[in-house]
């Protein structure tokens, strides 16, 4: 059964304190618990962890945090935050191991919080501040994943958030050979008919929540561009994974995007 908490992963880096306070605004808006675990070798010991209970307790009052170690961060969780980097890798690594392990082997959410150049001094203890911008969901609009579009829908609606479905295409191989040669209104068609895949695709989850703001977006771009663009203004971008593993653009989104990542599992 799967544990009722929020759980931040922390590794003695501010970077992970980073990521965990931003767990604790999850776990706030979610009303539920936030653990603290500190996985990994004990490179700063217990009060690195006390530490980070303290200061996570200071600036979220009323917020239930618990903290504990643990030898991986296999726990289940409702949610399971990490930074993108922490103590370990090299100056220009924008995607830790232990971050990658999460989001491609976890049978649960995982929450990705990139921290920026801002916060590679220990001093700058919480770093960088993500905007509360819109909901950003990955949609293939042919193969739409119900899970994903379950936690995206349930994100905007609990945080009255606009809630922005990204679908993007491209041209056959087959058709962009010929693309010179073509008329515009044949990529206009194509463009309408991606179109009205997302809306099919999202029509019964807008029925479901019908309070939330769905603002559809068909792109001409690879999915990986389009995603990485759009998390430059997002407050969060929401992606799917099929299985274990992470896809190409999956993998491409977690190294670039600007604003946390939700790797959603099916």
């Amino acid at each position: 059964m799967r544990t009722r908490a929020v759980v931040a992963g922390i590794d003695g880096s501010a970077r992970s304190l980073a990521a965990a306070d931003w767990a604790a605004r999850e776990a706030a808006a979610r009303e539920l618990p936030l653990r603290v675990v500190h996985a990994g070798p004990a490179v700063t010991g217990d009060h690195f962890l006390e530490h980070a209970v303290e200061l996570l307790g200071n600036r979220h009052g009323g917020l239930r945090i618990t903290g504990e170690r643990a030898a991986s961060l296999t726990a289940d969780a409702e949610l399971l935050v990490v930074a993108t980097r922490g103590v370990g890798g090299f100056p220009g690594l924008l995607l830790g191991s232990t971050a990658w392990e999460a989001a491609a082997r976890a049978p649960f959410p995982v929450a990705l919080v990139p921290s920026g150049r801002d916060v590679a001094a220990v001093g700058d203890i919480y770093g960088r501040r993500f905007t509360a911008g819109e909901i950003v969901v990955g949609v293939d609009a042919r193969a739409a994943v119900d899970e994903t579009l379950a936690y995206a829908f349930d994100a905007a609606d609990r945080s009255g958030t606009t809630l922005r479905a990204l679908h993007a295409w491209r041209m056959p191989l087959s058709e962009a050979a010929r693309l010179p040669f073509r008329v515009p209104e044949d990529r206009g068609a194509r463009e309408d008919h991606e179109t009205h895949l997302l809306h099919e695709a999202l029509r019964p989850w807008r029925e479901k929540y019908p309070h939330v703001t769905v603002r559809p977006d068909v792109r001409a771009l690879t999915p990986a561009r389009a995603l990485v663009a759009a998390s430059a203004r997002a407050g969060r971008l929401i992606v799917g994974r099929r299985g274990p593993g992470l896809s190409a653009v999956t993998d491409a989104v977690l190294h670039h995007a600007r604003s946390p990542v939700v790797v959603v599992p099916r």
